[in-house]
């Protein structure tokens, strides 16, 4: 669709982007992609016609270093001003919850230079996001990732741990699953029954002597 030739200094100054109702929100509530809402002015008044666009997420608001993109969509369809794209900048861009600023460029007709728009827009939370500090349930191996600094408790029965346990230190053995508190050997004896226990208390070796009536080993 052919849009009417702006002059590039109109395009350059005049031209600007104002994020609708909520700047980004999701369009899914998996994978990496957002939908990005705006409104696109010319010297003329709204735009019409098919524009391309550039998206670049920055660590400030000014200046700062690129954290992601940029992205480029092309041909995007603007309707009275309005349009509607979908922009991805992966899994990285937003690791750690750091603050990140959108950068747009813009230029008609794939032709000519793109002109960044002033005024870079911050990245908001989106209901997803929100939900995400709530969640409940099996959570996927494959979402979770990195080193955990504080302690983790397991106050509940349904609550398990998997793996080697390598690393492990401060495990009260007695509370482990599967095993109960005489079927392990423990460092202060292991109490048999009442004023009998298999162990030693003191700093002394413990010999096992077998014999015809107690074997022992």
């Amino acid at each position: 669709m052919k849009t009417s030739p702006l002059k590039t200094a109109s395009f350059v100054v005049c031209v600007s982007v104002a994020a609708l109702h909520a700047p980004l929100s999701t369009s899914y509530a998996q994978g990496t992609a957002f939908t990005y809402q705006g409104r696109l002015s010319d010297a003329a008044g709204a735009a019409n016609g098919n524009y391309d666009l550039t998206f670049t997420a920055y660590g400030a608001a000014t200046g700062g270093l690129v954290a992601g993109g940029p992205v480029t969509n092309s041909a995007v369809a603007v309707s009275n001003g309005l349009f509607t794209t979908t922009l991805d900048f992966g899994s990285t861009t937003f690791a750690g919850g750091a603050a990140r600023w959108l950068e747009i460029a813009v230029r008609t007709n794939g032709t000519g230079a793109f002109a960044a728009l002033t005024n870079r827009q911050p990245f908001t939370a989106t209901p997803y996001a929100i939900t995400a500090r709530n969640v409940t349930g099996t959570v996927l191996t494959s979402a979770i990732g990195g080193t955990y600094p504080n302690a983790v408790t397991f106050n509940n029965p349904a609550n398990n741990f998997s793996g080697n346990g390598s690393g492990l230190s401060g495990v009260n053995a007695s509370s482990l699953g599967g095993l109960s508190a005489n079927q392990f050997w423990k460092v202060n004896g292991n109490n048999v029954s009442s004023g009998q226990f298999l162990g030693s208390t003191n700093n002394r070796a413990l010999e096992c002597v077998s014999t015809t009536t107690s074997p022992c080993g």
